[in-house]
């Protein structure tokens, strides 16, 4: 099998399917090249060496035309897909970027995997015209991104969190949206509650955030330290992130700010598990009653939501099983 790697973030949807390529005695080559972006495997080189022995795959730069192994190529969001001459050349999509990009590689792609019909029922954007995905190359078998296994206290330990305490996540938003936001509220509300908070911020938003009491930022790629302090914690605060997949696949209860000038896969944000909040102007009374309204629910709140809009694990041998009937 063959990865085209241009951002290591890449990384979460392709070691899910070595791995499970390795438990076939599937060889897999990652083809990788210098991205520009503060996620480039140049500069994090020496990580993907490492990824590259403990997960057993090997690594190729691009210089032209892909040398490609047998087998599929996959490309995320059909990154450099053009540079392949597999005859099971295979998008994978991310977040909702396809609606965006899906125009670029419908026509060479051989397949594109959706995470599920809701994702496939989202509309293209395309020169101001919306339509809709119905290509028989599109098949919903889910995301590998999910098919890992986070052991809580194995990150704890990692991370050297303490497990008899509580822990709130705050996934940081876009420098853009920060003046959107009650920070003192937040914090207060959360520190009333107990809470130790963790910030995470992406290396491209370009600023720092020393409010919590711990501050994270990408710093390895896989697992990926988001999905790891999900797993991890006990709540987890967005702006709007499309992490809250993350959360609903992973079962932590989420209070959403909805700041953003625009909200995308609405009905993730519905559940009993997230609290989503519209207003501007609250306070930290305020959201310890948002919070008492989400403190109580269970796995099958969060089942529920897969079942209708998501997936189960499994999606890494589903796409695998049908690119090799196929």
């Amino acid at each position: 099998m063959n990865f085209i790697l241009t951002e290591m973030a890449f990384l979460r949807y392709f070691i899910p399917l070595i791995i499970e390529g390795n438990k076939r005695n599937i060889k897999s080559l990652v083809h990788w090249r210098h991205g520009g972006k503060y996620n480039c495997p140049q500069r994090h080189f020496e990580n993907l060496e490492l990824l590259s022995k403990k997960y057993n795959f090997d690594l190729q730069k691009i210089s032209g035309q892909l040398s490609e192994t047998k087998g599929p190529t996959f490309a995320l969001e059909g990154v450099e897909l053009g540079l392949s001459s597999s005859k099971q050349k295979t998008v994978l999509t991310c977040n909702i970027n396809y609606t965006a990009l899906y125009r670029k590689y419908k026509d060479i792609a051989d397949y594109i995997i959706f995470p599920s019909e809701y994702f496939k029922n989202q509309q293209i954007e395309f020169q101001g015209k919306t339509d809709k995905f119905d290509s028989p190359k599109i098949k919903c078998l889910g995301s590998p991104k999910y098919d890992i296994e986070i052991s809580k206290q194995d990150v704890l330990e990692k991370l050297s969190l303490n497990p008899s305490d509580k822990h709130c996540l705050i996934i940081l938003p876009k420098l853009r949206d920060m003046n959107l936001i009650n920070f003192d509220a937040i914090l207060k509300f959360l520190k009333k509650l107990n809470y130790k908070t963790i910030s995470k911020n992406r290396g491209k938003e370009g600023y720092s955030f020393d409010l919590a009491d711990i501050n994270f930022i990408d710093e390895y790629w896989y697992p990926h330290p988001t999905m790891e302090l999900i797993a991890a914690c006990d709540l987890v605060i967005t702006f709007g992130s499309l992490a809250i997949k993350e959360c609903v696949m992973l079962k932590t209860k989420v209070i959403n700010f909805d700041v953003k000038p625009f909200k995308c896969l609405p009905e993730l944000y519905s559940g009993k598990f997230c609290a989503d909040i519209k207003k501007q102007n609250y306070t930290a009374e305020d959201l310890i009653k948002y919070h008492s309204k989400i403190e109580n629910i269970n796995d099958r709140d969060f089942e529920e939501h897969i079942e209708k809009f998501l997936f189960t694990k499994g999606s890494s041998k589903r796409i695998l099983d049908f690119l090799s009937q196929s």
